[in-house]
């Protein structure tokens, strides 16, 4: 391979990279979101428990807050189907670049595969020839000493 291809595949990757960790990043900044969330959604089942337990006119409260909980969730649940989607998309992207990429290779093989048979052939050509070459040599060597002899 020449440089520029190369430096061309380095860039690519230097790319891909870069996507890479931005999509780590997101996935770490979600995570703690979710980390975050889930600890929000157990403090207020506490404090549903709790608001129950002390009077009989906080069912107003308890419904209001198992409303939160449960948009928490969903929220929750929508925030992971986005990170899948997104990691997927990501993985097929990568997926479809690498299979690109082994095709090339694959291809590139092909080729030189076809160039060492054509020079192998080309080798076995020249041989025969500088064998024949050496033959007519050695036999205009004779002929010359005979003629300087007589």
């Amino acid at each position: 391979l020449d440089r520029v291809s190369v430096d061309a595949i380095n860039g690519e990757y230097a790319a891909q990279l870069g996507e890479a960790e931005e999509t780590i990043e997101l996935v770490s900044s979600l995570q703690d979101t979710n980390s975050q969330n889930e600890d929000t959604i157990q403090d207020l089942r506490q404090q549903l428990s709790e608001m129950e337990s002390q009077n009989k006119f906080v069912k107003a409260d308890k419904h209001r807050w198992k409303k939160k909980h449960a948009r928490m969730e969903r929220l929750n649940y929508e925030l992971i189907e986005k990170m899948a989607a997104k990691a997927l998309e990501q993985l097929k992207s990568h997926s479809n670049t690498m299979k690109v990429e082994a095709d090339d290779w694959k291809d590139k093989y092909e080729q030189m595969g076809k160039l060492y048979d054509e020079l192998v052939e080309n080798i076995g050509g020249l041989a025969d020839e500088n064998g024949q070459l050496l033959i007519k040599c050695q036999q205009l060597e004779v002929d010359e000493r005979r003629l300087n002899n007589m």
